[in-house]
């Protein structure tokens, strides 16, 4: 698929107007019995026929931005993609805006059609898992011990955390510990 189909496709999906403002809200959630306000979630206002529009972005850009790829690779690959596969193209899509070189590069197969969803999600996966563990292991060294394997890394990084009163039970707990001591 060229860039200009897929610019079309996005466009179409993009029905947020250029000229919306875009606020930041708390709001409630329809729960009788919650009180709480959730959020903050981007809301666009723009006036069309003299009323007042508005619609729901989501809790940030890139949740939006998201979405519509989620609709733009739908039509393109038709009826043939489940919602996982749906999810695994935010994915390759999310990490690609950020910066990952990698999901750049499947990003750009999966609009050409040269590789699946799948195979593209598989590998950033692994990339961003060996970027990790290249991260612990410098961070372990840096600690003065000279790990052998992954795991043993790893519970070096864990045993660090937990002597600084951190939790250390997911990869997102890592992954947050690390790029703070990476920045």
């Amino acid at each position: 698929m060229s860039d200009e189909l897929y610019s079309r496709l996005f466009e179409e999906f993009d029905t947020l107007p250029k000229k919306a403002t875009v606020r930041s809200e708390y709001v409630k959630c329809g729960n009788i019995d919650c009180n709480k306000l959730h959020g903050p979630y981007l809301y666009g206002y723009w006036k069309q026929d003299s009323k007042l529009k508005k619609m729901y972005i989501g809790k940030s850009y890139e949740e939006y931005y998201a979405r519509i790829t989620s609709m733009v690779i739908q039509k393109l690959i038709g009826e043939r993609i489940t919602h996982t596969q749906q999810k695994k193209g935010m994915f390759v899509c999310q990490q690609s805006q950020k910066g990952n070189k990698t999901a750049m590069e499947y990003w750009k197969k999966i609009k050409e059609e040269k590789v699946s969803v799948d195979w593209a999600y598989k590998k950033v996966n692994e990339s961003i898992e060996q970027w990790r563990i290249v991260r612990i292991f410098n961070l372990a060294e840096r600690l003065g011990k000279i790990p052998d394997t992954p795991g043993e890394a790893i519970g070096i990084v864990r045993s660090e955390m937990k002597s600084k009163g951190l939790e250390a039970d997911t990869i997102e707990q890592i992954d947050s510990y690390l790029n703070s001591e990476f920045r």
